[in-house]
């Protein structure tokens, strides 16, 4: 003892610092601790209310560092993001993630932490974990796996400029402070990438909430006992406040035991238990310390809550014994659920939703009406979400992405007007717009597919034409674009072959010095017989027919109409033949050709008219049913509209009409209830759900056009 500085009379160790609430009390000295390190074996418990966001993990003093010297001070919030997520390809590109939380779910699905816009990834494809200074990458079972620097991993703790691949998209990780990255490289060079990290040697264990070891201090040797006749002139007031600091922190975990053990508060007759007025707490700065509202619940809050259990249950039974009596208790009305009230959100189908109130079950509500293709409904929701907590977690994200799918789905609406328009190039457009990471895309992609064979088959008849007129090069240069997208087309392949032969026609033609007479226009076009052999069934006759009438002397204008009734023949006829095969595989496919058959027999005199009409109705009720049995109702009135303006007597399409405005009639119903209770956004949505179900002519169809007008 002689040889050691006076310091060490309270039998600490040299050179560490106790802070308390922020107030540096003292220096603890021991140039001869054998040991790098003491710690706390059992966490200090939280005594401060649950809002604080100051979580005590372990009291530790590493003195690995030549100087022996640690600082224990007060864990504060970070707002600084741990790293980020860039996007350096992909649908996505140019976008970043700040990563703050314990935990982040990435993927394709709506309802995570960071959404990718990206078909060919899972829906929870990688999840992110605070893993010291980094986070660690953990593969949720994707089905094409994930990449981290070219290498496919199931787990992996990310380097600072990690490359991230997963799907078509590529992702930079950026740690916020790189030079912490550099112990994760040693780690790995050691070969612990992919493994289990380290746990820190200095740090103490947190023990679970079932174990509850003695609150002890471990020590490699005896302490130096305590000199009870040190005055304060010997040693000084930094040696009094150090030992007040300690007595304090005593004191705390002693009162915080009895009261979890015995509820000692309470006991003493004080009443309802509260917390103190103020406490004091030492706490160990942690790197991965959890960002305010993404950290799990600790042992020791599970611990905590179970003694105020069992605190407040010792309380009752001490009224009972005392009294005589029961205390009170609430009873069976009040303990009875609130039902939610009449005017609360309630789902397209009529059932009754969560109530308006929480955001959380509002957002499931908006995933599963997305997933359903009900994008009004979603967004409209997601829009309340935000006005009653604009910080809700991903929701600006999420609004975005519904609004995006929105426009698409418009876009795949609008396709239907250019068909019938004959507008094909730019209905191709559209669809070939609509990206593969949208919900539509596989309705896009089956609609696409039917327009381009409308497309293909009047192209055809085109080419028909103008090799009769003998332009062959123009004939020509069709049918090689034609090929070229279709290069086993069997009538651009035939076509190809009657070129040829028209030319090797004209070449072995004796040239003549006589000069064609140009037409007068003096003779009429007669298509009678045209129109008769085409309604039999004879389109060659019919073509026939017409090239005779071409031969003759025509005006301009009859010249011009009987080139036009050409091409409606190839027309129809392809696209008629390939309708009524698409109707047994894929009624959006059949949609497209059939309604391309009937532009081109309008232009023929309509004589098939009737025949196609029914077939587009039944195309039309035949979706009207899938959807709702899907329980998209606004759609499903869609489709029996369109198949009622085909055909007014298709019953199929009545019956799906009726149920469907006995829907709407309820959602009207739904509408009001909200709007009286102030649910203004719910309201709107339910509004525009009554409009694109009902009729026009349906009375409760106007009162909710003026409900959205005011």
């Amino acid at each position: 003892m002689s040889n050691e500085k006076k310091d060490n009379k309270f039998g600490f160790t040299d050179g560490t610092m106790v802070d308390v609430d922020g107030e540096t009390l003292g220096k603890l000295d021991d140039d001869d601790a054998p040991e790098p390190t003491r710690a706390m074996e059992r966490p200090v418990a939280r005594l401060v209310d649950d809002s604080e966001e100051q979580v005590t993990r372990a009291l530790e003093v590493p003195v690995a560092s030549p100087d022996k010297t640690a600082m224990l001070q007060s864990v504060s919030s970070q707002n600084q993001p741990l790293a980020v997520l860039r996007i350096d390809q992909g649908p996505d590109i140019g976008r970043e993630f700040p990563l703050k939380s314990q935990s982040i779910q990435v993927g394709r699905g709506l309802d995570c932490d960071v959404v990718l816009n990206d078909a060919s990834i899972s829906r929870k494809h990688f999840r992110l974990e605070k893993n010291g200074p980094t986070y660690r990458l953990v593969d949720q079972g994707s089905g094409n796996g994930t990449l981290v620097d070219g290498t496919k991993v199931t787990e992996e703790d990310l380097a600072h400029d990690a490359r991230i691949k997963v799907g078509t998209t590529v992702l930079r990780f950026v740690l916020s402070n790189p030079g912490a990255a550099a112990a994760v490289a040693r780690q790995r060079q050691g070969g612990h990438a992919a493994g289990p990290a380290k746990p820190r040697e200095s740090t103490a264990a947190i023990p679970s909430a079932k174990e509850e070891p003695p609150m002890r201090v471990v020590s490699p040797r005896p302490s130096a006992p305590i000199d009870d006749n040190i005055s304060p002139k010997e040693g000084g007031m930094g040696k009094w406040i150090a030992l007040v600091a300690v007595l304090l922190v005593a004191l705390g975990g002693i009162w915080y035991v009895g009261e979890a053990i015995m509820g000692w508060w309470n006991f003493a007759g004080l009443g309802t238990k509260t917390a103190p007025p103020s406490t004091t707490t030492i706490t160990a700065t942690s790197t991965a310390e959890p960002e305010k509202g993404d950290q799990e619940k600790s042992p020791t809050d599970e611990a905590t809550k179970a003694a105020d259990k069992g605190s407040d249950e010792n309380v009752a039974a001490d009224e009972t014994n005392k009294n005589g009596t029961q205390p009170n208790t609430p009873t069976d009305e009040q303990q009875k659920p609130e039902t939610p009230p009449s005017d609360s959100v309630k789902s397209p189908d009529g059932q009754p939703a969560q109530p308006v109130n929480d955001p959380q079950q509002m957002f499931e509500q908006a995933v599963k009406a997305s997933e359903e293709l009900k994008f009004d409904h979603a967004l409209d929701l997601l829009k309340s979400i935000k006005a009653a907590d604009p910080a809700f977690k991903n929701i600006d994200n999420a609004i975005a992405q519904v609004e995006q799918e929105q426009k698409h789905q418009k876009s795949y609406e609008s396709v239907q007007k250019l068909v019938e328009s004959e507008k094909f190039v730019e209905a191709i457009e559209v669809l070939r717009s609509i990206p593969n990471t949208s919900k539509v895309y596989p309705d896009a992609q089956t609609a696409l597919t039917g327009v381009e064979n409308a497309h293909l088959s009047t192209r055809i008849a085109i080419a028909h034409g103008v090799l009769r007129d003998g332009k062959l090069d123009e004939a020509q240069v069709i049918v090689d674009d034609i090929l070229k997208s279709s290069p086993e087309h069997p009538e651009a392949l035939q076509l190809n072959k009657d070129i040829a032969a028209k030319r090797q026609e004209t070449s072995r033609r004796p040239p003549t010095d006589t000069v064609a007479v140009p037409k007068t226009g003096k003779d009429t076009l007669d298509t009678s017989g045209a129109v008769a052999a085409y309604k039999r069934g004879d389109f060659e006759d019919a073509k026939a027919a017409l090239e005779a009438q071409l031969k003759r002397q025509l005006t301009g204008t009859d010249d011009a109409k009987a080139r036009k009734m050409l091409k409606a023949i190839d027309s129809f006829k392809a696209n008629y033949e390939t309708g009524k095969a698409e109707l047994r595989t894929s009624r959006a496919k059949a949609i497209g050709s059939l309604e391309a058959a009937l532009n081109a027999d309008r232009t023929m005199g309509g004589g098939y008219s009737r025949e196609l009409k029914r077939q587009l109705a039944e195309a039309h009720s035949g979706r009207a049913a899938e959807a709702y049995d899907k329980q998209d109702y606004s759609s499903a009135a869609q489709y029996a509209k369109k198949a009622l303006s085909y055909d007014s007597t298709f019953d199929n399409a009545k019956g799906v009409l009726t149920k469907c405005v006995t829907k709407g009639e309820a959602l009207f119903d739904q509408a009001m209830n909200n709007h009286n209770s102030g649910n203004t956004l719910v309201a709107q949505s339910l509004f525009r759900q009554v409009i694109k179900i009902l009729p026009s002519t349906h009375e409760k169809y106007g009162k909710a056009q003026d409900m959205l007008k005011n």
